[in-house]
C-alpha cells in the first residue's frame, strides 16, 4: 500500500466517524432528557420554555420592584463583574434601559 491509499484510507476512516457523530448530534437535539428522566422532544421543550417565560407586565413589575429599590444598578453592576464581555455589558445596559422606562 502506497502513502497516497493509506491517507485515502485514513480520510474515508475520518469521514465515517464524523457521519456517525453527526447522527448522534441529530438524535440528542430531536430529543432531550428531562431532569426526572423522561425524554421531551424539540417541540415540548419549546412549549415548555414558551411557558416559562414572564409576560411584558410581570417583566414590568419586577423591574419597577428592582428600580425602587436600587438593586436594578447593582444587579447590572454584578452582571458585568461576572463577566465583563461586550455582550454582558450591553445585557446590563439594556437592563437598565427597560428599568428607567418601566419607571416612567
Amino acid at each position: 500500500m502506497t502513502n497516497k491509499e493509506a491517507d485515502k484510507e485514513k480520510r474515508t476512516e475520518k469521514g465515517k466517524k464524523g457521519e456517525m457523530y453527526d447522527e448522534k448530534r441529530v438524535t440528542n437535539v430531536e430529543t432531550k432528557t428531562t431532569a426526572d428522566g423522561n425524554k421531551m422532544t424539540s417541540e415540548e421543550n419549546k412549549m415548555t420554555s414558551e411557558e416559562n417565560k414572564m409576560t411584558d407586565a410581570e417583566k414590568k413589575e419586577v423591574l419597577q420592584d428592582l428600580d425602587s429599590d436600587g438593586t436594578v444598578v447593582e444587579v447590572a453592576e454584578a452582571m458585568i463583574a461576572i463577566d465583563p464581555s461586550i455582550a454582558t455589558k450591553r445585557a446590563a445596559d439594556k437592563l437598565l434601559k427597560e428599568a428607567d422606562e418601566s419607571s416612567k
